[in-house]
């Protein structure tokens, strides 16, 4: 999977409210196509719940799981540039109800009006530490933000 920390210059990220069950608001994600890469994916999700297109900006946070993925790709002659890199990595046996979910979260810089998309009821900006407070933001998206924050 892909989560998307969208932010602003202001600082700000974006939340979208989900529309379907369950109805809680999150940063956008969503599942890896097959024969898809990752970055392709996070920014295929993001256009899909933002209606919003931008280039991926991000920088990599230096952990074995990171470095394991990228050495795998290239070892395949996968190229990835630092553009494409993950901030993040989570994986977690309990996060989805499908069964176990390992994400690459992504940093996203979009300074444009988002629009909600196909799977979501509404999309807003919140400064991160908001969302930290938020009731409605499930523990995986705020371990994401909380990485995010600890890099800035």
């Amino acid at each position: 999977a892909t989560d998307i920390l969208i932010r602003n210059t202001q600082w700000q990220i974006a939340i979208i409210k989900r529309r379907d069950e369950p109805f809680w608001y999150a940063l956008p994600w969503g599942m890896i196509d097959r024969w898809e890469y990752a970055p392709q994916a996070a920014a295929r999700e993001a256009l899909e719940e933002t209606h919003a297109s931008w280039t991926i900006n991000t920088t990599i946070q230096q952990q074995k799981i990171i470095n394991d993925i990228l050495t795998l790709w290239e070892s395949h002659n996968i190229s990835v540039s630092p553009e494409q890199q993950p901030f993040y990595v989570q994986t977690s046996p309990t996060r989805d109800i499908r069964g176990h979910i390992m994400t690459l979260a992504y940093i996203m810089d979009y300074n444009g009006n988002l629009e909600k998309g196909d799977d979501a009821d509404n999309v807003e900006r919140i400064y991160p530490h908001d969302a930290l407070a938020h009731p409605l933001i499930p523990q995986p998206h705020k371990e994401i933000i909380i990485a995010y924050l600890a890099q800035q």
